[in-house]
């Protein structure tokens, strides 16, 4: 996985995404495109793991440079995004997904 490597993730906001740069706890830069990723962005901005969206109908330098500088250098953000990567445990995370899948699946056959 390449997004513990950066200091930083520009992207999309797409959900897959947007939990893998937050399971590697760096900063993220969303700028959305459609749908849900709207969303995404919005509440990792609330979440203080990256600073607001930039629409991608709006994108210009001008909004892309202050991101990444508030990105790359506010610590308030650094510190939040290492704070949500601590408190993540993949592996035990990755187990509970399953056992609610196979509840879930197990209790819709049997009904």
């Amino acid at each position: 996985m390449l997004f513990p490597y950066t200091d930083a993730v520009i992207h999309h906001g797409g959900a897959g995404t947007t939990a893998t740069a937050t399971i590697s706890g760096v900063p993220q830069i969303i700028i959305p495109h459609i749908l849900d990723q709207y969303c995404h962005g919005q509440q990792i901005y609330l979440s203080k793991l990256g600073p607001k969206p930039i629409w991608r109908s709006k994108l210009t330098t001008e909004k892309l440079v202050p991101a990444l500088k508030e990105a790359l250098f506010n610590p308030k953000i650094k510190q939040a995004a290492n704070k949500v990567k601590e408190s993540i445990d993949p592996d035990t995370s990755l187990q509970l997904t399953v056992k609610t899948l196979e509840q879930s699946i197990f209790v819709k056959v049997r009904t």
